[in-house]
C-alpha cells in the first residue's frame, strides 16, 4: 500500500517538474483578457476635437469594452493592396459619393440596415436625410438600397468671401435670398483677381475642385449629365458637356482660379486667411482651419464671410450637394458587434458630440446639432448658417460607377492640363479626353 502511495507521489513530482520546464503560460492572455484589435483607416486626429491620443479619444469606450484594442492603419494605395490580400482593416475611411459604389460593387463591405435598425443611437427621423442618402447606394444611384455607413460629420457645399474685397469692386455679398450664379460667379473672379505679369497676387477664386467635377455639377443642376442615362457612354460631343469644360477652361487658363498653370501653395484655406484668394470653395470646415491657423492669418475674421454655393440661373433654387467623408465597415470583419459598437461611438456617440462642440463640422444627428454650445462667436456664425445650409435641397453629384475619381483626375491631367499650356486646342483636348475616358469606362463595364 505504502509502495503504490509512493509510486503515485513520485508521478506527480515528475509532472509537475517537466511542466516547469515548459513555457510560463501564467501571462499568458486567456479567453477572458484577450486582445480584441479593431483595426481603422480613421487618423486620430480626425476623430477627437481635443486630443489625437488613441487612448484618450476611446477612454470611455475602453471602460465598457476594457480587452479592446483600436490601431490606426494606412489608407490609400496600402490599403487596396490589403483589400486585395483579403486582410482589411475593419473601419474604413471613405470619401462618399468619390469612393462608395466602387466599395459596395466589389462587395469589400457591408451594408448596416440590420445593426442599425437594433442601435439605441440611431433614430433615421433624428439624422439630417443627406447623410443617410449619400451612404445609401443600389450599386449605381445614390438614397436607394442598403445603408453602408454615414459621414463622421459634414457640411454642404459653401463658399467663402472676403467682405471688404468684394466691396472695393462694388459687388455685393451673396445670401442665402440671393446666391451667385456660376454666370456671375467667373464675373466676380475675373474682378477680383489681381495679376503682375504672369504672377497672381490674389485669386479671384481658389477652388481645388477636379474639372470634371465642376463640369458634372453645372450639368446636373440642368438636370443632365456626363454620363448617358446607364454609365455606360460619356456625351463630351454634347454641346452643354463642352459649354461646362470651357467655362472651367475659361477661368484657369486666365488666371481667374488656380491651376497648374497658375498654381497655389496651399489648398485654398491658406490663400483666403492671408489675403491672397478672395473667394475660396470651402464649406463650414474651413471656420475651424482659420482659427486653428490663427497666427497665419491676415484677414479680419469680420471679412470672412460664409455664403451659399452658386445656383444655375438668377432666382433659381438653391440646391446644396455635398459628398462627406465617413466609413463603412468591412465585409470580411470577424467580431462585427464589437466594430459597429466602435463605428457607432465615433459616427453616433461622444466623438460627434466632441467635435460638433468645437464647430468643425455638422453632427449626423440633429439632436446633436441644435443643442450644441460653441464657445466661438466667429464659428458659432458660421455653424448656425451652416444648419440652414443643411435644411436645404440637395443633390448627389453623378459618378460613373464604372470608372474611379482617380482614373479621371488622371485622364483630366493628362489632356486638359496641357490645354492650359496651349499643347492641345479645346476641341483637341475635348476629343481626346473622350476618347481615353470611354475606353475606361469600357474596361469597367467589362470588368
Amino acid at each position: 500500500m505504502i509502495k503504490n502511495i509512493l509510486s503515485v507521489f513520485t508521478v506527480f513530482i515528475v509532472a509537475v517538474t517537466i511542466a516547469g520546464c515548459g513555457k510560463d503560460t501564467s501571462t499568458e492572455p486567456t479567453s477572458s483578457n484577450k486582445k480584441e484589435i479593431i483595426r481603422m483607416t480613421y487618423v486620430s486626429g480626425e476623430l477627437d476635437a481635443t486630443s489625437s491620443d488613441l487612448d484618450v479619444v476611446f477612454e470611455n469606450f475602453y471602460k465598457k469594452h476594457p480587452n479592446c484594442e483600436i490601431v490606426v492603419e494606412e489608407g490609400g494605395t496600402a490599403l487596396m493592396a490589403k483589400i486585395a490580400a483579403n486582410d482589411a482593416p475593419d473601419i474604413i475611411r471613405v470619401k462618399s459619393i468619390d469612393q462608395l459604389p466602387t466599395y459596395v460593387n466589389k462587395n469589400i463591405i457591408m451594408p448596416l440596415d440590420d445593426l442599425l435598425a437594433k442601435s439605441e443611437l440611431f433614430d433615421e427621423n433624428d439624422i439630417y436625410p443627406l447623410c443617410i442618402d449619400c451612404f445609401r447606394l443600389d450599386g449605381k444611384e445614390f438614397g436607394k438600397g442598403y445603408i453602408y455607413g454615414l459621414p463622421k460629420d459634414w457640411g454642404t457645399s459653401a463658399m467663402w468671401v472676403n467682405k471688404s474685397m468684394l466691396e472695393e469692386a462694388g459687388l455685393e455679398i451673396p445670401t442665402m435670398e440671393k446666391p451667385l450664379t456660376y454666370e456671375k460667379m467667373a464675373e466676380y473672379a475675373k474682378k477680383l483677381t489681381k495679376k503682375e505679369g504672369n504672377e497672381i497676387k490674389v485669386f479671384g477664386l481658389a477652388d481645388i475642385s477636379t474639372p470634371d467635377r465642376v463640369v458634372e455639377t453645372i450639368l446636373n443642376l440642368k438636370g443632365k449629365s456626363m454620363w448617358s442615362e446607364d454609365f455606360k457612354k460619356v456625351n463630351m460631343d454634347d454641346p452643354d458637356v463642352r459649354a461646362a469644360f470651357k467655362y472651367v477652361y475659361d477661368l484657369k487658363v486666365n488666371g481667374y482660379t488656380n491651376s497648374p498653370l497658375y498654381p497655389m501653395e496651399g489648398n485654398g484655406n491658406p490663400e483666403f486667411a492671408r489675403g491672397k484668394a478672395a473667394m475660396n470653395m470651402f464649406g463650414l470646415y474651413s471656420g475651424s482651419v482659420y482659427e486653428r491657423n490663427d497666427k497665419e492669418r491676415t484677414v479680419d475674421y469680420k471679412d470672412m464671410i460664409l455664403c451659399p454655393s452658386p445656383i444655375l440661373e438668377e432666382n433659381g433654387k438653391l440646391i446644396v450637394t455635398a459628398a462627406p467623408v465617413g466609413a463603412v465597415i468591412s465585409a470580411s470583419t470577424k467580431n462585427i458587434d464589437l466594430v459597429f459598437d466602435c463605428w457607432e461611438f465615433i459616427h453616433l456617440g461622444e466623438l460627434a458630440e466632441k467635435r460638433a462642440a468645437k464647430g468643425f463640422n455638422l453632427p449626423v444627428k440633429k439632436s446633436i446639432a441644435e443643442n450644441v454650445n460653441i464657445a466661438s462667436e466667429f464659428q458659432k456664425k458660421n455653424y448656425e448658417f451652416a444648419r440652414k445650409l443643411a435644411e436645404c435641397d440637395y443633390m448627389f453629384v453623378k459618378v460613373n460607377p464604372y470608372v474611379s475619381n482617380t482614373s479621371i483626375a488622371g485622364v483630366m491631367e493628362k489632356y486638359f492640363t496641357p490645354l492650359l499650356f496651349g499643347q492641345y486646342t479645346f476641341d483637341e483636348a475635348m476629343d481626346l479626353i473622350g476618347k481615353e475616358i470611354q475606353l475606361l469606362i469600357d474596361e469597367g463595364v467589362a470588368n
